[in-house]
């Protein structure tokens, strides 16, 4: 997606990232972020995450000073210039979504919770169906997050797996281990998406020490993931 002059997005973390809550000690961290993409904090655009599957429009509505926060939410769509949605991630993975055409940008917070609950597939739908665009015409790109070779689970997230999402399940010797990547992959593949419009990182975040992950450290920080319409 970085063939698009007319769009910005990233994954930061240490010293543009800050945790979820709104308090003095992130003021640093705010004013990088503010430096590294030159949009004013009135016209950021928080989810309040909560692993779930509701998603929102961002409208005109900005705060007089401070990001706007919109809670339980786990993905953000808008076609408002200069309005920059921006969200948390420690081993979950941001995907991005870019449609030139309309212009639409989204971001979406996938973890394995809203993996299986079909977090993508649901707002592929809204976006097909609400616009009508065809599967040339949009762009996605899912960022870095913890990789196939380190997110084991037990038998008791086994058991939690419908038949479609076993077939991302991976035995090795003893201990079983779940793609993440590649079932939301899966996911954006149903509308006949070409390849040549995804990309997706191979960055994992546990192996990855330049940035946080909570199965590595249990640490309240988090990376911060960004798009916004220049």
């Amino acid at each position: 997606m970085s063939n698009f002059p007319e769009i910005s997005h990233g994954f930061v973390s240490d010293p543009f990232s800050f945790d979820p809550s709104i308090n003095l000690k992130n003021l640093k961290a705010f004013y990088n972020l503010y430096k590294l993409t030159n949009i004013s904090f009135k016209d950021w655009v928080i989810a309040g995450q909560v692993h779930g599957d509701n998603f929102s429009y961002v409208e005109k509505d900005r705060n007089l000073f401070m990001p706007k926060i919109i809670k339980n939410i786990d993905a953000l769509l808008t076609s408002e210039k200069r309005r920059m949605i921006v969200m948390f991630f420690a081993d979950c993975f941001p995907v991005y979504i870019f449609i030139p055409k309309i212009p639409l940008i989204g971001l979406i917070h996938v973890g394995w919770r809203g993996a299986i609950k079909m977090l993508p597939l649901k707002i592929l739908k809204e976006i097909f169906n609400t616009y009508k665009i065809s599967p040339n015409e949009i762009f996605l790109a899912v960022g870095p997050g913890i990789q196939r070779c380190c997110f084991q689970v037990d038998n008791n997230f086994v058991e939690y797996l419908d038949e479609q999402s076993l077939d991302y399940l991976e035995k090795r010797k003893e201990n079983f281990y779940f793609d993440i990547k590649r079932f939301i992959i899966s996911q954006i593949s149903v509308f006949g998406i070409s390849e040549k419009n995804l990309e997706y990182s191979e960055i994992c975040t546990k192996c990855n020490l330049d940035f946080y992950s909570f199965r590595r450290d249990k640490t309240r920080k988090r990376n911060v993931g960004f798009i916004y319409i220049k």
